[in-house]
């Protein structure tokens, strides 16, 4: 018997032992789910506390309205850093309903040509600033053998177009793109006060200037702002040479004739007279021979 009672209380210990681990596992769990509700009330506040996102619409086209597939672009900014994905199409295609060139404005409304989005972080307050530039230019079309990064001409040395894109704690998105001539000289798109806001019906607006094979020229020195695709602008001179220190060819000689001779005609003067013997000199000879044969007969 005492053996039996033995083993009974060490059942029931060991029932004890069990029934406090679950308990403070229901404990552990209670204050768990009690500091989660702390710190997260159900209010509302956990779907607020996950990030929330905008997507913004980009389309690039050419020097003038055709929009260019294959391009891609690099976004930075607050939480984010990537590159698009490529823009729609396949051969570029014109945006109708424009006048004049470059164009400021597009769509990608039923017009997916040219067209990408990218997704940017809506911050808790303030506003979110992110810089988006070209990370690869659309593939060469046509008479177009590469595209540049920027717009007016095929030499890009003050940098590529960079649009700066503003992002308000309600979503609301504002962004401008701007643009470095060849020259230098700045121009602002869309222009005016005016912004884009990113939507499908009011893209991002980019530009890629075509570059050619150097058979149209900006200044004649065969540098690289001499591959344009269409009349030279007035802004394509990256390197403010024109019309200064390009080589000129050298001047051809040409062989000088003599001045022609003029004909003078020769006078002859008339060869001297052979002094001759005058007439008086003979008769006096004669006399004398006359006067001699004379006295001759005389003496006989």
């Amino acid at each position: 018997m005492k053996i039996v009672c033995l083993m009974g209380s060490g059942q029931r210990k060991g029932e004890y032992d069990r029934s406090g681990r679950r308990n403070w596992l229901w404990a552990g769990s209670l204050i768990l789910l009690l500091v989660l509700l702390g710190l997260f009330p159900m209010t509302g506040r956990v779907m607020a506390a996950t990030a929330q996102t905008v997507t913004v619409w980009i389309q690039v086209t050419d020097s003038c309205q055709q929009a260019l597939s294959g391009a891609t672009f690099t976004v930075v900014g607050p939480g984010v850093h990537s590159t698009t994905g490529a823009t729609n199409g396949r051969a570029p295609v014109t945006l109708g309903g424009h006048v004049g060139c470059p164009i400021s404005n597009g769509t990608c409304v039923g017009f997916g040509t040219g067209c990408t989005t990218a997704v940017l972080n809506v911050p808790g307050s303030g506003v979110a600033t992110y810089k988006i530039t070209v990370a690869k230019t659309a593939p060469g079309q046509g008479s177009n053998l590469r595209y540049a990064t920027c717009e007016g001409g095929s030499d890009c040395r003050h940098g590529p177009e960079v649009a700066t894109v503003h992002v308000s704690s309600s979503g609301a998105v504002s962004a401008t793109v701007l643009n470095h001539y060849p020259d230098g000289t700045v121009a602002t798109w869309p222009g005016g006060q005016g912004a884009y806001n990113g939507s499908q019906d009011n893209p991002i607006m980019f530009h890629e200037f075509g570059i050619g094979d150097g058979s149209i020229q900006c200044d004649g020195d065969h540098d690289a702002d001499d591959f344009l695709t269409g009349a030279p602008g007035k802004h394509c001179d990256s390197d403010g040479d024109t019309g200064a220190n390009v080589p000129q060819k050298p001047a051809l000689k040409v062989a000088q004739r003599p001045a022609p001779r003029v004909a003078q005609r020769l006078t002859r003067k008339p060869a001297p007279k052979l002094p001759v013997a005058k007439r008086p000199v003979y008769m006096r000879l004669n006399r004398r021979v006359t006067l001699a044969s004379g006295r001759a007969n005389r003496r006989h």
